[in-house]
């Protein structure tokens, strides 16, 4: 299997669909392919996505510093809020389940902006 990154174009107007980059990569499957691109990204490498209905993959602009910025920006910004939401669901769990929290993960230690 070839490289997730090695397959993208750079900028959200050249973003890749998933099905397209499936076919592109050779994964057998949709999840194959998703663990792929979370171990690229644990390695550094910043592929973004459109969070659209068309959705894609892509790498940040490498020709306007700004465009890059607002996309990694926007990204940023809707992962994190996908992180903070999972991570209030979780204490209510841990709560209902009359666990004592966690000392490695407090949602009180995120700041709420």
């Amino acid at each position: 299997m070839e490289y997730i990154e090695s397959k993208l174009l750079s900028g959200a107007e050249n973003a890749i669909d998933q099905k397209t980059l499936l076919s592109l990569t050779g994964f057998k499957s949709v999840r194959e392919m998703q663990k792929r691109i979370e171990f690229e990204r644990r390695q550094g490498v910043l592929i973004l996505c459109n969070f659209s209905p068309q959705g894609g993959y892509f790498l940040p602009c490498q020709t306007d510093s700004e465009q890059a910025q607002h996309e990694i920006s926007t990204f940023y910004g809707v992962l994190r809020a996908k992180v903070l939401s999972t991570l209030y669901t979780l204490k209510h769990a841990r709560e209902a389940l009359n666990l004592p929290p966690d000392e490695q993960l407090k949602i009180d230690d995120w700041e709420m902006r």
